[in-house]
Formats: structure tokens, sequence, C-alpha cells
């Protein structure tokens, strides 16, 4: 069975909160600074925060939504000022500088911190206490994301109101350094977060058709259930959804991680779909005196087990209150998990948690009473605790569950990296030219002013398409050289319309022109003539373009039988890619090799290997005589 996500921590639920390692916390940090947010994107975190330090002047502080405290007020400078030294502060984070450094400056530096999934707040009440990590998350809370040319090149960070949303990563880290702390930090804490909550005023109604007065009242609700969410053992919440009430207001959801009365929930979900609780059944659970959980939920799972209207049934959420519901030593509950023992969606789940706890099997037996399927499933799910196995002595557990031996990985044979390899045999290529048409009958040269803008056109253009070799000169045909056109070949953003002719005119020369990755162009318009093209160079050089070409589909066995056909002359081009470092490219040239030695070439492959060296023929005998059963597979997750 998965284990189940759990609850929030709580002050109420011993072990609950987890304090990290804010050395590693720090370190992973930095490390995630430097690097890019995908590996296709163009820079790094660094870099997009450096082209997003300036910022529109109108926008200067952290107070731009709502006043701060006065005994906070110490901290309204230019916010520029702020953004720059933050910057520096996360390139290299450590417990002095954030010791030293501003409110305003570790705000911003926490919403940097936010934008690449890490936290500062750890670190801060480490450095200088928990009062403080709540005020860092509260001004952090300001800051906003904005940008002029787009996430990938720049991000500012500016305050004001624009999303109305609660950060639940940093707002659940906060909560863990809340629940952990000492009595005497909570209750300074606890009372900064009174007096936090307060300066943004209390909730008022919108008309619905003022987006902007909407949308930032919102925010108002949002910056409210902040404090409320990171002390859930406080009156906080209850608070809340009362002034929520008062004013007419819809409370946040995520109030539902923190309130303890039923009353509450109801109050919360008065105004939207009972699914909403799904996420937060364990909590709920939790929270909630047992005989109303009970109560709550029955309500709750018909909700979650029917099919919305245009959306697909999730599953999980029902099956997760079954666990919450399984945590509860109630008499009630368990006679509840019994009643859907055998639910084609939560049945699995029921029967599992029995199983697990086999001295509330009671409540199974009394249902599966008297219904065959469902009765010798609970035997045999209540008959696995009566099998003479060995137990654990209580306080201590099994040797395999300190020792994991279902984690350990067999070791994965390196593969052999061998960088410089050369591509032999070059001078046996030749050009086939059964299907190629004649070439163009030759006329004058280029004149010299033509040639010149002919190659800056190229040199200057982001794309040049060459027609059937010619180039026109006023009203006149001009054949560009063989020359030149062997030089045009070698250009990346050459294009010809006519490869067939392009090598019936230069032969041999045009094989630069195809030693780029052409291949995803194949599916499209002209790529038959392409590949028609492509295969009458008959050349070691053209074996990597080849290879991509053997991983298509639909062009695997076209490409397979011209490997099959030139082997003597293509196999020396395969070896230096399926010995380098480019996984998928080696992958490719493997497959190919390993095809030829199913076709009678293991000979032709070995003659090519000795060629380049010891190191090549053991690494190239060791991929002939491999073990395709040994190669490394996952096996399927079970179903659940």
């Amino acid at each position: 069975m998965p284990p189940a996500s759990g609850p929030l921590p709580r002050r109420s639920l011993p072990g609950s909160a987890v304090v990290p390692d804010v050395k590693k916390e720090l370190a992973a940090l930095a490390k995630r600074v430097a690097g890019k947010p995908e590996k296709h994107y163009p820079h790094t975190f660094a870099s997009i925060f450096a082209a997003g330090l300036e910022v529109p002047t109108e926008l200067t502080n952290v107070e731009a939504f709502a006043p701060l405290p006065s005994h906070l007020a110490w901290t309204i400078r230019p916010y520029a000022d702020a953004r720059r030294e933050a910057l520096t502060l996360v390139l290299a984070p450590s417990l002095e500088t954030i010791a030293a450094a501003p409110l305003d400056t570790l705000a911003s530096a926490e919403a940097m911190a936010r934008h690449t999934q890490h936290g500062l707040l750890p670190a801060v009440s480490a450095a200088r206490g928990l009062v403080d990590a709540l005020r860092v998350a509260s001004l952090a809370n300001r800051v906003h994301t904005s940008s002029n040319r787009g996430y990938p090149v720049e991000v500012f960070f500016v305050p004001g109101v624009r999303y109305a949303h609660l950060g639940v990563q940093a707002s659940t880290s906060l909560r863990h350094l809340v629940c952990a702390a000492a009595s005497e930090d909570y209750e300074r804490a606890l009372a900064e977060a009174r007096l936090l909550r307060d300066s943004f005023g209390l909730p008022t109604a919108q008309d619905p058709a003022d987006h902007t007065a909407t949308r930032e009242e919102q925010q108002r609700g949002f910056h409210r259930a902040f404090f409320a969410f990171v002390f859930p053992d406080s009156s906080l919440a209850s608070d809340e959804v009362a002034t929520c009430r008062a004013a007419g207001v819809i409370p946040p959801l995520e109030l539902l991680a923190s309130v303890s009365t039923l009353g509450d929930v109801r109050e919360v979900l008065a105004s939207r779909d009972l699914r909403f609780a799904g996420s937060y059944v364990h909590d709920l659970a939790a929270a909630l005196p047992p005989a109303d959980t009970v109560t709550f939920f029955e309500e709750l799972l018909p909700a979650l087990l029917k099919k919305p209207r245009h959306e697909p049934l999730r599953k999980t959420p029902p099956r997760e209150l079954m666990r919450a519901l399984a945590t509860l030593d109630l008499d009630a509950a368990w006679a509840f998990l019994a009643q859907h023992a055998s639910h084609p969606i939560v049945g699995a789940t029921v029967l599992e948690l029995f199983r697990d706890h086999p001295e509330r099997g009671t409540a199974l037996e009394a249902v599966s009473k008297g219904h065959g399927k469902l009765a010798a499933a609970a035997e045999r799910v209540l008959g696995v605790a009566d099998a003479s196995v060995p137990l654990a002595a209580k306080g201590t557990y099994p040797d395999f569950l300190h020792t994991r031996p279902w984690l350990a990985k067999p070791k994965r044979n390196e593969d052999v990296v061998l960088k410089g390899l050369a591509i032999l045999g070059v001078e046996r290529a030749f050009v086939d030219q059964t299907h190629l048409p004649e070439a163009p009958p030759s006329g004058p040269p280029l004149s010299a002013e033509a040639r010149e803008a002919l190659f800056d056109d190229v040199k200057r253009s982001e794309n040049v398409w060459v027609q059937q070799a010619w180039q026109i000169e006023g009203h006149r045909k001009h054949a560009v050289t063989h020359e030149e056109l062997a030089q045009l070949a070698t250009f990346e953003n050459l294009f010809v319309d006519d490869e067939a002719l392009f090598v019936a005119t230069i032969g041999l020369d045009a094989i630069p022109y195809f030693e780029r990755d052409w291949s995803r162009h194949l599916d499209y318009e002209g790529g038959a003539e392409t590949f028609r093209a492509a295969t009458a160079l008959v050349s070691p050089r053209m074996a990597i373009a080849m290879s991509r070409v053997a991983a298509k589909k639909s062009w695997r066995g076209a490409t397979l039988a011209w490997f099959r056909q030139h082997a003597e002359i293509v196999v020396p081009g395969l070896l230096p890619p399926a010995l380098g470092a480019d996984a998928k490219l080696r992958r490719a040239c493997e497959d190919v090799l390993l095809h030829l030695r199913d076709h009678g070439e293991t000979e032709t492959i070995r003659k090519a290997a000795r060629a380049l060296g010891e190191a090549a023929t053991e690494a190239v005998e060791r991929l002939l005589t491999r073990d395709p059963l040994l190669t490394p597979a996952k096996p399927p997750k079970r179903p659940s």
C-alpha cells in the first residue's frame, strides 16, 4: 500500500515538524541559483535575476501594498538597493550574511529563493530567530514577479499586488519551524503574527465587477490567512473565519489546514464544492474531534466518488480519505470503512487497511458475512495476521527494514568512452549515381561582384536558399563553380531546393551539407528527395547522419538496407560515435552496429575496430557479445 501523505505539522502532533539542515539548504540554494531553470533555457537564474535589477522607480519599497507596523518602519529605503543586496546574498548565502542583512534585503532574497523552489526561512530562523523568519516571510509575500522581456531573460521582483495566492511551499516550511520552536519563541512569534496580520486591515466585500479591487481584496485575504496557516494550534484560523463571515467575504480555502471545529470547516466550504476538502482530509482528521470527523467524511466521500461532468474522476482523494479515517481510534470509523470494502475505487485500500489492523477485523467480518466474494476476501486479508511468521520484538524493527534490500540497484557497467578517435576509410568513399539526375551544364562563372555579394548574403542572412545550383545575375543564368558550391555547403544556414541535383553537381563535397541533423525534417514535404540524395553519398562521414535516420521508425528499413549494402565503407564512421560521450548518438550507432552484427557483418566491424587500437577493439567486442537480457531495466509499478 502506498504511504499516506499525512497531515501537515502541528504542535499537538509530536514529531510531525521537521527542521532541515540549514547548511545543506544554503548549499542547495547556491547551486540552484548558479544553474539554469531548464536545460534548454539560455540563461542561469543568476543572470535572469541580474537582468531584472533595474525596475521602474515608482515601486520603491515593500510598503507599496499595506503599511508596515511602526516597529518595522526602519526597513523603508530604496527598494533597488534591497534587490542588489539580495542577489549578492543568494549567490553566496551564509548564516553570517543573513544575520547582518536588513529585513527588506532578506525579503527580496527569499522571493528569489522561492523562484528557484528553495527558501531562506530555516536559515533566517537559525541566524536571527523565529520572529525575524516570520517578518521576512510576511514581507516576501508582498513581493511579486514581473518581466518585460520574458521569463528566460529577466525577472523583476517588485512590491505590489498582482497575483492572489498563498505560497504553500514557503508557508509549509515556516509552519514546520513554528511547530518545532520552543514555547517562549513560539509565544513571541504568535504575538508578532497578530501584529503583522492586523497591519493588513480587515477584509471587506467588493463589487465583483471591479476586478482590480476584488484582486486586491483577495490578496489581502491570503496575506491574513498566511498567519493562520503557519500557526495551526492557535485561534488565528477561527478568528479569520469569523472575521470573513462578519464582512461577507468567502474565507480562503487554505484555512482548512488549520481549523479545528466542524463549524469552521462548513463555513469555509459554504460557497464551494465539497470536493475542495479532499486535499485536507489528513489535516481535518488530526484536528477535528473524532466523531465530527466521521460525520463530515460521511458527507464528503459521496462527493469525491461522483464523476465530474467534464473531467475524469480523481481516485486518490477518496483513497486518502479512507487512510485518514483509519487513523481514528473509533469503532464508527472502522464500521464506515468496512461498508466500502467492496467498492471498485476504494475497496482495495479498505482491505489493505484491515490487513494492517487485524484487531479491527470484527467490523469487516460483520459486513462481509453472507457475501461470497467479500467474505472470501475478508478471510484472506484477516488471515494474514494468523500466519506463523517471525515477529520483531516491541520497539525494534526487522533487519530488512534497516538494510532495505529492495532499494539496492544492480551495478551497471559503465560505458567505455574513447575520445579523439578518427574516422578512417574516407578515401574509399564514392557517389552512387544510380538515382541521381545529370549534372547541369556549365556556364559562365559569376562575376567578382556577384560572387562577393552572394557570400556576404550567406554570412549575413539567417537562411539562404540556392535553387538548382544556379544564381541569377541580371537576366542571365550563371553557374556557380564547383569550388564555390563546395564552400557554400559548409554553411549551416544554406538550404538547397534540389538536393539530388546538388549532389550530382559537386559529389562528395556535398557531405558537409548532409552532416547536420536533417532527419527531423524527413516526414515533411521533400523528405523522400532528401533521403535519396543522402544515400547517394557512400562515405564513412555519412554514417552519423544516417544513424539518426535509422532511429526513425518510418525510415528505419530503408536506412538499414543502405548500411547493409555499404557496410565495409560506412562501418568505420559508426565506431567513433558508438564509443563517444553523446549518449543519444551513441545508442543510435550501437543499434546500427548490432543490426549489422545480426546480418553477418561481425568481422567487418571487428576489422574496423582493430584499426582504431586495442582499447577500441575491447570496447567493440564487449558491445558485440553483450547479453541483451542483462540490459538495465526498471520493472513497471504495481497498479494501486
